[in-house]
């Protein structure tokens, strides 16, 4: 009888840890933004040297995704939490509480022994930058651990093309010579930080002021030198 009374004293303690428990909600920079910008605007006088931005656009979409500086494992509750540095984590509310929960499960319950991590878990920061709280839910609630000492965590956007888009490009003044104006134009398609391609373009210019095209961008140049440039923009990259 006491086995028995043991036995089920268990298996009620192992369903109340198996319950539904509260799931975050995405929320801020880890949410799908569109991201689309021109400069400068249209009809706006700029003047740019040699090197200098003369034309941006960016079209896409993106989310900020978060990892811990350093890997993690620490005891909680019947169980370990196991972060690794290549874990993405997500900016949500949970229970009303701002935190930053894991894709991944990183909860291994030991009394369910060896199958691997069931559940995700959530960190809250202490300040930017810094994690000094780890949450999971073995069941239906969710508990807290303190991080002693706090954990570093960066951020970085996530781009994902919109219509088969670049992400970004830019056209870059590079002097000019006899009359012809020469550009870069710079492409970005496979990440924010550095282009995948780069392409030459130049204008001849006749007499001033006058509108040149350049890939689809149209300028008012109304002045010019071997070193500087002075425009406005007519029609932008699309």
């Amino acid at each position: 009888m006491k086995r028995l009374i043991i036995q089920i004293g268990l298996t009620i303690a192992i369903a109340a840890l198996i319950g539904c428990a509260a799931k975050p909600i995405v929320k801020g920079d880890s949410e799908l933004q569109h991201k689309k910008a021109t400069f400068p605007k249209i009809g706006q006088q700029i003047h740019v040297v040699t090197g200098g931005l003369v034309h941006l656009h960016t079209d896409y979409r993106s989310r900020f995704a978060y990892r811990l500086s350093q890997p993690l494992s620490i005891r909680f509750t019947l169980g370990w939490i196991k972060v690794t540095k290549d874990d993405v984590l997500f900016e949500a509310s949970l229970e009303g509480q701002d935190v930053f929960c894991t894709v991944r499960n990183v909860y291994y319950d030991l009394l369910i022994g060896l199958v691997g991590p069931t559940r995700n878990a959530c960190f809250v920061q202490s300040e930017k930058g810094k994690f000094n709280k780890v949450k999971a839910h073995p069941g239906e609630y969710w508990f807290t651990k303190e991080i002693d000492p706090a954990i570093d965590y960066i951020g970085s956007e996530v781009p994902f093309i919109a219509d088969g888009k670049p992400f970004k490009r830019e056209l870059i003044f590079e002097g000019s010579q006899n009359g012809n104006i020469f550009f870069t134009e710079r492409l970005y398609e496979m990440s924010l930080d550095a282009p995948s391609k780069a392409k030459p373009l130049f204008a001849k210019i006749d007499s001033i002021p006058t509108e040149i095209f350049l890939d689809g961008a149209v300028l008012n140049v109304t002045s010019f030198t071997s070193n500087s440039l002075t425009y406005n923009l007519i029609k932008s990259w699309e």
